[in-house]
């Protein structure tokens, strides 16, 4: 007989079901998890990945999803109209078929239909994107949960239900593949089916007479012929969330007159502006930019953002193939920033000159009295294994869990969502009284490359063929010596040292031609831009921020960071991260058409 299968699963949800739930899907799964412990006898064994709690990689999900499910030998589907309306979700279940084909098993998808989805046919796009999904999950032996789903997670009843699928699925792991085949085809019932009574086994009515192998070899067959890797396809979920229109709870609503923008302004302004602060001795040093463009500064107020007025122009957006090549891009995350193609900033836009510091971010958490919430993921090197990131509920803006370091005012501040960066940027415009905005990702491309005409010579990197660490805090010897590597890959750490084994201090480093400094490295900077897998049928506007037909489930970062691959320390590099993560080396800088000169 052979070995039985390891109890490793992976649990694909959709995160919006478990916002509005209030983290509830996220309990069942540790639920579920505590379950296997005791069905399994051997709980050091047991695994349940959870794509944006178990294994994120800053929420970057190219890379950690798709080695979770490979790694897996059951897949768990919470069903829901948002799942099934979600392609990412989809691409899981096609990418789990094809980890069924490798170990010769067709029962190890387990569907948790935790609400009715009886009436989706799947006829409709906006009801289900894939109707051939929603005809095998339904042909799977599954858990029916809808009549659960308000109970307390640790009631008696819900209990019951889950460690009820923790047996079915303990012993659909134990069982011979060998036996499992003759069964399968002499028509007998699984052992998930038989615990589970079929409770959710539900044929679609567009099966069409199909077998259930049938319907696993048309799906594999999609599968195989993917052109782009499936994580990246537009995620098309409930929430429709404009530029700038998101509220979170910590923040009254504005007043009618000024609709877009929802923060509380502290009790008295901020008075006259006063001069900008001096530079730092290490700015200070640092040679003027060679680029006539880069024209005035201003900043408004002393807890204010310096502001770069950067002239129109216009530049080639994207990469090519060749530069992704040269750069040794892993192939999970290539042909994201393709087509090539000339953007124009037409009226020109002022874009912050760093990004937005600790200090900076304090007088606004003060000012609205925001709370903070949910910790922060921070990276834990292992001298024996690649890493991971680890949710820390201790770790904050306030104490990002660096140690000492030197000007903390003027570190960037990290552990900030793609949601805490859009509440700050409302609350400045209304202290301000003028509009700030994330910058969109044409007008941080525009700001990295530091260019105004689309023939300009625009490297991979503002500094060229120059030493790195001159320019950037990146992943290098600093870092090597802080992490204790013994045998450092050296193709994942750039070969110099700048003294920075975390953040560094805002102008630490020379800047680019439009005098902003850290437009790459140090940490990454969100954009206003949703996720799409690349730059086909983007929209004629030049400078607005892409945003998807219906919602936004991922939104864009750029610039690399001071712990990431020297890959992705690039102009024109990009990656869709969920907009409710916050890690140590997650930024933000300000962006404004207001007032241009």
């Amino acid at each position: 007989m052979a070995e039985p299968l390891k109890p490793i699963g992976f649990w694909s949800y959709t995160s919006t079901d478990d916002e509005k739930s209030d983290g509830r899907l996220g309990r069942l799964r540790l639920a579920l998890t505590q379950a296997l412990h005791s069905a399994t006898g051997k709980p050091s064994d047991v695994k349940v990945w959870q794509d944006d709690a178990a294994i994120p990689q800053s929420g970057r999900w190219l890379g950690d999803v798709p080695r979770a499910i490979n790694e897996s030998c059951f897949f768990i589907p919470v069903v829901t109209p948002e799942f099934l309306r979600s392609e990412t979700r989809c691409q899981e279940v096609k990418r789990f078929l094809q980890r069924e084909t490798e170990l010769g098993r067709d029962d190890l998808i387990f569907t948790l239909h935790y609400i009715d989805t009886s009436a989706i046919t799947g006829r409709r796009q906006k009801e289900c994107a894939d109707p051939e999904v929603l005809a095998l999950l339904r042909s799977r032996p599954g858990l029916a949960f809808h009549d659960l789903r308000l109970r307390d997670t640790e009631s008696h009843d819900v209990t019951e239900r889950i460690n009820q699928l923790a047996a079915a699925i303990d012993a659909t792991l134990r069982h011979d593949k060998d036996i499992q085949a003759v069964g399968a085809s002499a028509g007998a019932e699984s052992a998930a089916a038989r615990i589970l009574g079929g409770a959710a086994k539900i044929e679609s009515e567009d099966a069409g007479g199909d077998d259930r192998e049938k319907k696993n070899k048309r799906i594999r067959a999609n599968t195989d012929t993917m052109s782009v890797p499936w994580v990246l396809l537009a995620v098309l979920i409930l929430i429709v969330i404009a530029v700038g229109g998101y509220v979170t709870k910590d923040l009254p609503h504005p007043p009618a007159q000024q609709p877009r923008i929802a923060a509380a302004a502290p009790a008295a302004g901020p008075g006259p502006a006063p001069a900008p602060a001096p530079p730092s001795p290490a700015e200070a040093a640092k040679p003027a930019p060679a680029h006539p463009a880069a024209l005035s500064e201003r900043r408004d107020c002393d807890h204010c953002p310096v502001l770069v007025y950067l002239p129109p122009g216009e530049f080639m957006m994207g990469v090519t193939q060749d530069e992704e090549t040269r750069e040794k891009v892993p192939p999970e995350y290539r042909a994201h920033a393709f087509p090539p193609h000339i953007r124009t900033i037409p009226g020109g836009v002022y874009m912050g000159k760093f990004v937005v510091t600790r200090r900076e971010y304090a007088a606004f958490v003060e000012a609205t009295r925001r709370v903070d919430r949910n910790g922060c993921y921070v990276w834990v090197q292992d001298r024996d294994r690649r890493g991971r990131w680890v949710l820390k509920p201790d770790v904050s803006w306030r104490n990002p869990g660096f140690g000492d370091q030197e000007n903390a005012d003027r570190q960037p501040v990290v552990c900030v969502s793609h949601r805490d960066a859009q509440d700050y940027v409302r609350w400045l415009s209304l202290v301000q009284g003028r509009e700030f905005h994330l910058p969109t990702e044409a007008e941080w491309e525009y700001a990295a490359r530091a260019v105004t005409t689309a023939d300009a010579v625009s490297p991979p990197r503002y500094w060229g063929e120059a030493e790195a660490c001159q320019f950037a805090n990146v992943a290098d010897r600093s870092l090597i010596r802080k992490w204790n590597l013994d045998k450092p890959n050296p193709e994942k750490f750039f070969a110099c040292d700048d003294h920075f084994p975390f953040t560094a201090p805002i102008g630490s480093f020379a800047p680019n031609a439009f005098n902003l400094h850290d437009m790459l490295g140090n940490v990454w900077q969100w954009t206003a831009d949703c996720w799409h897998d690349n730059y086909t049928g983007r929209p004629a506007s030049d400078n607005a921020a892409w945003d998807g037909p219906e919602a936004c489930p991922l939104r864009v970062q750029r610039g690399g960071s001071w712990d990431f691959d020297p890959w992705a320390v690039r102009a024109g590099f990009r990656i869709g991260v969920d907009p409710n993560y916050r890690d140590t080396n997650s930024s933000f800088r300000v962006a404004s058409y207001e007032d241009s000169p």
